[in-house]
């Protein structure tokens, strides 16, 4: 039973530049969210926003955004300006300390060229600070990593690499005053997953007092893996001669609320009268066999202490 939506992997973008040998290469990774704007005709009309690092883009004047073509091993490279006359053509969030950037796309030209993609709706498939405080998302609750690491990527078609693992620290961002902007998760990232989404992945059962997971839901960006460092000595004279870096496999992770941020600035900076809108009726991410999930895992937690109290009872 797959345990994402498949759409989600469509909301995947490669970030490449040219190398010095005049071949792509993957330097981050890039995902759509949509904002809605209206309704008509039974459909929700979004605006689509690329989501990633700042320090993805930085030092660039142009890169293009990869996506998967509809029905062919086929893909579309679309080179982007980064630049106008010196000034950034996207929106970054104000706050040095968030590594994230909102970038407007045009879904006319995506739709024409029958690009594959999908995106995370803000409304819809995500959930927020506050949210995920209120659904007991807490330390030990699963999670999967989407991204392009290492230039792992096949240039003639696109398929991001899934990494599963555990959120390591989050209470600390629902300590009212906090001023945490991260939360850590135990999933290795390398160069190349920098800009990818983090998604909470559905649980089937829950502990006693605490709500199941029955969406799977963005809820925040990867930005940098913690380092730790190994120390050589010499034996002769105790000093130290050499210093290593190392992943320690520990990974911040900037919530969806600084996304809502950017996307916010972005459609600030962006002339509202020509932004394009991309129509669709969200398709629901609930985990079909658990629909009734807190009922079932209420009834199999009474049926647990019945049987608990059952050997008690025997004991005596």
């Amino acid at each position: 039973m797959a345990l994402i939506p498949r759409v989600y992997m469509d909301t995947l973008v490669t970030i490449s530049v040219d190398d010095k040998n005049g071949k792509k290469f993957c330097i981050g990774t890039g995902f759509l969210v949509g904002k809605f704007i209206k309704e008509e005709n039974n459909k929700r009309c979004y605006a689509v926003f690329l989501i990633t690092n700042k320090h993805v883009l930085n030092n660039h004047d142009v890169v293009y955004l990869g996506f998967n073509q509809f029905g062919t091993y086929a893909t579309n490279e679309f080179v982007v300006s980064l630049k106008n006359n010196g000034i950034l053509n996207y929106s970054s969030h104000v706050d040095p300390n968030i590594d994230i950037l909102a970038l407007n796309l045009n879904a006319n030209v995506l739709n024409s060229t029958k690009s594959k993609y999908s995106f995370f709706a803000l409304d819809e498939n995500t959930l927020y600070i506050e949210d995920m405080k209120n659904d007991d998302v807490y330390e030990g609750d699963l999670v999967n990593v989407l991204g392009f690491p290492m230039n792992l990527v096949d240039f003639n078609h696109k398929d991001p690499i899934c990494r599963i693992g555990c959120i390591s620290k989050i209470s600390n961002l629902y300590t009212p005053g906090s001023p945490d902007k991260n939360f850590i998760i135990d999933a290795q990232a390398f160069p190349g997953n920098s800009g990818g989404p983090v998604i909470l992945r559905p649980e089937l059962t829950a502990v006693v007092g605490t709500k199941p997971h029955v969406k799977a839901v963005l809820i925040g960006i990867l930005h940098s893996y913690i380092p730790y460092q190994d120390k050589l000595k010499s034996l002769q004279t105790n000093e130290i001669v050499s210093i290593t870096t190392e992943n320690s496999g520990l990974t911040y992770v900037h919530p969806v609320d600084y996304i809502r941020d950017v996307i916010d600035l972005e459609m600030q900076r962006i002339d509202i009268t020509k932004i394009t809108y991309y129509e669709q009726k969200v398709e629901s991410t609930n985990i079909e066999p658990i629909k009734n999930i807190e009922k079932l895992v209420q009834e199999e937690n009474d049926n647990t202490s019945e049987k608990n109290k059952e050997k008690r009872l025997d004991k005596k």
